[in-house]
Order: C-alpha cells, then structure tokens, then sequence
C-alpha cells in the first residue's frame, strides 16, 4: 500500500494538517521496508517524519535518514584521534552501503571535516541528534552542507548519529 499513488495521497492529508502513523508488520518500520519511499516523500515535502523510541540510535537514525536502508554498516564511534580516524575512514571510504556513525559533540566538526576528506563533499548525509527526545533534530544534505550547518543550524549538544549514504556513482569518459 505504499506505492506512487498512496504515497501522494498520504502526503496529501499530512500538507492538510493530518497526522499519520505507518506501522509495519515486517520489523521496525523503513529498515529495508517499502515505507522508506513514502518517509523520504514526506520528508522532502518539509513534513515532520520521526519515530517511536527503538531498541537503539542506529534503528532510530537509519528509519529517519532518507538514505536508502537496504544495505548498511554500522561503524560506531570513529577514533579520537586524527590519524586513526582518517584511516578509518579511508578503509570505509568504497563500501557501497549507507553508513552510520556514533559520534560525541566536541569531535563533530573534526570528524565531518575528516569524512568530507575522503568520502568527498558531496556524499549524501544526515546528522541525527538527540533521537527520541525533545530536542530531536535530523538535518539532511551533502557533507560539505552539514559541515557548514554545525554549530548554527545544528547546536554541537546532545547525543549524535552521523549517516552517510553510499559512494555516489562515477561516470568514466572514453
């Protein structure tokens, strides 16, 4: 039931001020579930998408990321330090799945900064804070639009979950 037509349709009575709730019976709700469509819909139309609190952050982020669930690896928290980190990075940098962080708030903009340098500025990306709680926030956009949301946009407080998508497709001239 949540093809093109009940998507619109769905967003429709949200855009008129209604609220709706999907549930699945297949698991937790848009991991690897056909309602991702339907989130990322709602989501880029500027609607509230969120979730009930789950078993952890890393279902939480994924269900509200808009970055496709299909296929993902959890890396939890990256080195503290620079050099660990960076290389930690470049071992993840071609893993064609979506990628997910834990992260603490004084090394958010180093480790942006550090994913930027090698997945490159516009890998697709969402930072969640805060899930499940009153202050929760999901900003979507290219590493290189949430490195310059950190800090203004995006208050360095809270607990935080970085996802990053995919690498994105390479086209190679003759």
């Amino acid at each position: 039931h949540s093809g093109p037509a009940a998507r619109g349709a769905i967003a429709d009575r949200i855009a008129a001020g209604q609220s709706v709730a999907y549930v699945s019976e297949a698991g937790t709700p848009l991991i690897a579930d056909p309602g991702f469509a339907l989130a990322r819909e709602v989501g880029a139309a500027g609607h509230l998408v969120t979730t009930a609190p789950g078993p952890s952050a890393l279902l939480a982020a994924l269900s509200l990321a808009g970055l496709p669930t299909d296929r993902f690896l959890f890396a939890g928290f990256l080195p503290s330090k620079q050099g660990q980190r960076q290389r930690a990075l470049a071992d993840l940098a071609g893993i064609q799945a979506t990628l997910v962080f834990y992260e603490a708030p004084g090394r958010m903009a180093r480790s942006i900064a550090d994913m930027i340098a090698a997945f490159g500025p516009d890998r697709p990306a969402a930072i969640c804070r805060e899930l499940t709680k009153r202050f929760e926030q999901v900003m979507h956009g290219t590493l290189a639009q949430l490195a310059d949301s950190l800090g203004s946009d995006i208050p360095l407080k809270g607990e935080f979950v970085i996802v990053v998508g995919a690498p994105l497709a390479t086209t190679v001239s003759e």
